[in-house]
This record gives C-alpha cells, structure tokens and sequence, in this order.
C-alpha cells in the first residue's frame, strides 16, 4: 500500500509550535489543520515532549506497588508478609521491561456522526486517536487499532514503526460512519483475541445501556488489562438547552419523537447527569479509568489529563 507522505519545512512547523504550544487549541481550529501527522505533532510535541514513560506492569522485574487482591488472581502473587501485619490480602505488582501494549478502539458508528456546532463526535474522537497513537508510538509502545460499528470493521495489531503510525492515520483518514453501536459484543470478541496483558482505551459516545459495556470492560480489566475510556459527548448531550417543540431523530435506529423542549428540559437535564454520576461510579468501582471528552474542549487538555492520572498512578 502507498501512503501519501506529507512534507511541512522546519520553519513552517516550528512555527506552528511556536503559536501553538502550551495552549488549550479550540477543536473548531485545530481540525482546519486537516492533517492528522501535523495535529499529532504539535498537539503531543507542544504538551509532552520529553515527558511520558512507559507505563506497563508486569510481573519480572522490579517491585512497583501493592493492590488489593482479587478472586482471579493467582495464589502465589500475595504478600503473605503484609498480611500477617496487617490481616489484608495484597498483591505485588512489578514493573515490566517490555514495552506497553495498546489497542485503540474507535467507534465509528452512526451516532458517532452528531454534532450541535461545527465538529462531529467522529472528527474530535479522531484527532484524539491519531494523538493517542503519535505519543505511545514516539515511546515506542505497540499501538494497534480497532474499528466497530454493530461488527468488526478494521483490526490493526499492535506495531510501533512510522510504517504502522501511517497506517493508522490512513485508516482514520478513511472513516465512514454506519451500522448502530453493539460494544458488548464487541469488547467480547476483542477479549478473546488479546492473549497479552495490555493497555485497552474505547473511544466512544457509549450509546447504549451502561451494562451493555460495563460488563464486559469489568471482564476485561479482571484479566489483568488496563481499561481507559474516553467518553465522547457533543455539549448538546451534557446540557440540554434547545428550544421550541422539537423533532428528534435517533440516528442508528431511526426512531422519529417530537417534545416541547422547555418541558423537558429540566426532566432530561436530570437522566443526562444521573447517567454521567452512575457511568463514572461504576468504572471507579472496577478499576476502570474513565474521561468524559466533551468535544467542545481541547484535546491538549484531555491528553494531559490522562498522561498526568497515569503517571500519579504508576
């Protein structure tokens, strides 16, 4: 496969460093950029240069840390000395020297295609990917990536070459939305394909019941991954603030409902907060870390928000 290589001169570039780093980029501006391997750089050169290490935990070489022990875990990982001083079951956790393995999995359902302003759910999730992929890969971690609508659209396995990056940008350059959203399914198949311990992010706007994919993220964390979601959401999904009698149009099923928005406005105000508190609830309860990505805000932002909580916990 020929990939286009796209050529910026250095003066050019380190100009966009220049007016772009260590600022919160508008996602309106940022994707007029239109390129995802200059949006990748500036965006994850201009916040972490130098900054991130791999994160991975093994269990062969030196001690990292004490966690709560779990059912699934083996026997012999507990430190029977902690327990005899403190009566608590505790598992050693030890740093690995293999280099992380990541699998993104971008939703690229119907659904994803909503938008109350000028950017998509999909044009946001898809600079995060591509930013996501340029800084593990500039650690030289393994990233592969996972397209899914209702089924299986794409499967990269995990590589850290510049040959795999483009890949990938390719892929995401190459996005169609369709299909409703079957993540259960999804994350169960994609269960049974990951033999190695490895870093799982989903990057969705999780329309469907919270066990839907609560379930199986649990399964796949009590098998030793790390699980990290980004929750996307238009600022029309978090704060409902329309006006007028409104037709509204579910985009995967097609289900057609007219409301008068100021009646229920107040009504839905209250599930769309409900539902955020118990979503984030049960992923802290099971380990799980979760980002709400509300596409109107920088996606420097959210990329420092998850480096920083990854690094205060390994």
């Amino acid at each position: 496969m020929i990939f286009e290589i796209f050529t910026i001169s250095i003066d050019y570039y380190d100009e966009l460093i220049d007016n772009l780093y260590m600022r919160l980029i508008d996602p309106e501006q940022l994707i007029k950029l239109n390129n995802l391997n200059i949006i990748s750089r500036v965006v994850v050169e201009g916040l972490f240069s130098g900054y991130h290490r791999s994160p991975y935990k093994g269990f062969s070489v030196e001690f990292s840390q004490h966690r709560p022990y779990f059912p699934q875990d083996e026997i012999k990982t507990i430190d029977w000395k902690v327990y005899g001083r403190t009566d608590k079951f505790v598992v050693k956790e030890f740093e690995d020297r293999t280099n992380l393995q990541c699998y993104i999995l971008l939703d690229v359902s119907s659904s994803m295609n909503y938008s109350s302003g000028k950017i998509k759910k999909i044009e946001y999730a898809k600079i995060l990917t591509a930013c996501l992929t340029y800084l593990l890969i500039s650690q030289r971690d393994l990233v592969g990536l996972i397209l899914f609508s209702d089924r299986l659209i794409d499967f990269l396995k995990p590589k850290s070459t510049n040959l795999h990056q483009n890949q990938i940008f390719s892929r995401l350059n190459n996005i169609r939305t369709e299909g409703s959203t079957s993540i259960g399914n999804i994350l169960y198949q994609i269960g049974e394909r990951i033999t190695k311990r490895s870093m799982i992010i989903l990057i969705s706007d999780l329309i469907k019941p919270p066990h839907d994919f609560i379930v199986p993220l649990k399964g796949l964390r009590y098998k030793g991954n790390e699980v990290v979601v980004f929750w996307i959401k238009d600022p029309a999904e978090r704060n409902f603030s329309l006006t007028g009698k409104l037709a509204l149009t579910d985009p995967e099923s097609g289900l057609k409902i007219s409301i008068s928005a100021e009646q229920s406005r107040k009504y839905l105000n209250q599930k769309i907060s409900e539902l955020e508190e118990h979503i984030s609830e049960q992923a802290k309860k099971h380990n799980i870390t979760m980002h709400i990505a509300d596409t109107s805000v920088a996606v420097n932002k959210l990329l420092y928000d998850f480096v920083d909580l990854r690094r205060k916990i390994t």
